[in-house]
């Protein structure tokens, strides 16, 4: 027994040794003097501050603090921060170095309005004194600048020598104030110039192929035209012949567009294609809700399969029809494109009031029927993308929706930042492969499988690569893990509802549909929360279960009732789910 006891006594004392060495450590701090190298060594902890080793170094080596600098890999350390801010470990090795003997070199400064100036910059000091001094030489504001080089934004408070500039270097200096004011100046409101408030957006463009977001600021009432400027000045693209996305929306940029009235968030991401490719001007008439340049741009080779964007970033045609409400071309790109010698179906037409096909099927509700949503027909060949619609943040389930832009149908073809469209990113995804399973666009939710009863057009064989053979997957998810059911949901876009319903489209809270696995996604708890009656009857309607929680473990009963939302929501789901009216008699 005192054998155990003394054992458990050595691995205690073991574990605190152990302990104590992860506390505290040894750094060492060289300095040239008199042309002799000479170090000193001090044993610090974690949270000792860079201002003690800088202050007994100089000390020791008896210097004259203003005349040398405190060098922590290949930057200059700042005195306030401590040793664990540089994550320096046990024997890492410090210099002091004097500040006439650091090595320097030169950089040369453009900000947006072609500005140049050469800089000279120390190695070891931070960019922003680079920065600073080029503010100074424009008479700009200091505090208000970002520096990039190289498709990147570079970190101000690293030096030169930590990130491997070399003298000669061009860097660019986006003035995102000066460039605001300058834009509110020119319009003759200077008391706008006076009232600015800024929010990041992340950026990447096919140019260097969507592997880096750098970071531009923004002012919130600003037209966002101002940045798209800056940027394709920048990057070297040419502004007519790129377009631009809204990546969380789908939706288009458009000349006047502010962050305020797209309701964008801090942190949104925009990506940038080509207008001059083949993929780039499919991309602008599915954004357009063009059928007719869609189909003649995939008569000369673009393929539906293609996405914007990188691999977990990708953005796909079926959901860009979607989020822009453009009801024709969904239904085309649901049914698939017809092929060589076969003519175009007939466009499904709704009745009064769209989205009531969503209730085939279910007989056992027979709520009213849903109010369809405006479809957009036809818009101009090549022209930009319908504006408007929901923004989602990160709040919960899904978080807060901008509103529906006034004076714009869903599918009219709003013209975006620049002429007529001309090409874009290219990439593979499997949201229109020619194995997809998706049943036709006309079929209702309880439909049995083709396959297992015969059918007029089951006795005709479609020649490979047509119709159905190239439709979209209507439960295909983008990089969020969205189908395109959500955008339908969101936008309030009730005959897409039905028609994606109709399509095969299925949800965690709707019922199964031919052994396909269904999202994560819930519908009936998305459309209560953003206040969408119409929607929810299309849902319910369909046999969704309005009982069933969102990710954040709400129904659609807790968004109708504890959330101040429309009566008619409650009125929905009174109507759709009888089961709702039985729970609020048994309250009463």
């Amino acid at each position: 027994m005192a054998s155990s006891t003394a054992a458990g006594a050595g691995a205690a004392s073991s574990a605190a040794a152990g302990s104590a060495a992860e506390v505290k450590f040894t750094i060492t701090v060289q300095c040239t003097v008199g042309g002799e190298k000479r170090a000193v060594s001090y044993t610090v902890f974690k949270r000792t501050l860079m201002s003690q080793v800088f202050d007994s170094s100089v000390s020791f080596f008896k210097l004259d603090p203003a005349q040398v600098i405190l060098v922590v890999k290949n930057k200059v350390a700042l005195t306030h921060k401590c040793v664990e801010d540089y994550r320096l470990s046990d024997k890492s090795v410090l210099d002091l170095i004097y500040l006439k003997e650091a090595p320097t070199i030169e950089l040369t400064l453009q900000d947006q309005a072609g500005n140049n100036k050469a800089i000279t910059a120390s190695t070891y000091h931070p960019l922003s004194d680079v920065v600073k001094a080029f503010c100074k030489h424009l008479g700009e504001e200091i505090g208000f600048s970002d520096l990039y080089h190289g498709g990147v934004a570079l970190d101000l408070d690293a030096s030169p020598a930590s990130i491997g500039l070399r003298s000669g270097e061009q860097l660019f200096c986006y003035c995102y104030r000066a460039a605001c004011r300058q834009h509110w100046l020119a319009a003759g409101k200077p008391e706008q110039a006076k009232a600015l408030r800024f929010i990041k957006f992340y950026f990447s463009d096919w140019k260097y192929g969507y592997k880096t977001f750098p970071i531009f600021r923004h002012d919130i009432s600003t037209p966002m035209e101002v940045l798209i400027r800056t940027f394709c000045a920048w990057r070297g693209l040419d502004y007519d012949q790129t377009g631009f996305l809204y990546s969380y929306t789908y939706k288009q940029v458009q000349h006047g567009d502010t962050a305020t009235h797209k309701a964008l968030a801090d942190g949104d991401t925009i990506l940038a294609y080509s207008r001059q490719e083949l993929q780039g001007r499919l991309w602008d008439a599915v954004l357009a809700g063009s059928c007719p340049t869609v189909l003649a741009l995939l008569g000369e080779g673009a393929e539906l399969s293609t996405r914007i964007g990188p691999e977990e970033w990708g953005k796909h045609p079926l959901h860009a029809a979607v989020a822009n409400g453009h009801t024709e071309l969904v239904q085309l790109l649901l049914r698939g494109p017809p092929g060589p010698g076969q003519a175009q179906a007939q466009p499904e037409t709704a009745g009064p009031t769209g989205g009531t096909g969503a209730a085939e099927g279910s007989a056992a509700r027979e709520g009213p029927a849903a109010a369809g949503h405006d479809g957009g027909a036809g818009a101009a060949a090549g022209g930009g993308a319908g504006s408007g619609g929901a923004k989602q943040g990160k709040d919960g389930a899904r978080g807060k929706a901008g509103p529906q832009e006034p004076g714009v149908r869903t599918g009219e073809g709003a013209s975006g930042l620049g002429p007529r469209p001309s090409a874009g990113g290219a990439g593979q995804s499997p949201a229109c492969s020619p194995t997809s399973s998706t049943a036709p666009a006309d079929a209702s939710p309880d439909s049995t499988d083709s396959s297992s009863e015969p059918s007029e057009s089951s006795e005709s064989s479609e020649p490979s690569g047509t119709g159905a053979d190239r439709a979209c997957d209507p439960n295909q998810l983008d990089y969020a893990s969205d189908p395109p059911l959500w955008h339908a949901v969101e936008n309030n876009l009730v005959e897409l509802v039905g028609m994606l319903l109709r399509a095969g489209a299925t949800a965690a809270d709707l019922p199964p549909r031919d052994g396909r696995p269904k999202p994560a996604y819930s519908a009936c708890p998305h459309a209560a929360r953003k206040g969408h009656a119409e929607a929810l009857r299309a849902l319910l309607a369909a046999g969704a279960n309005p009982w069933l929680p969102d990710a954040d473990g709400y129904t659609a009963y807790d968004y109708a009732l504890d959330h101040a939302k429309p009566p008619a929501l409650v009125v929905a789901l009174l109507e759709g789910d009888p089961r709702f009216g039985e729970v609020q008699r048994g309250f009463q």
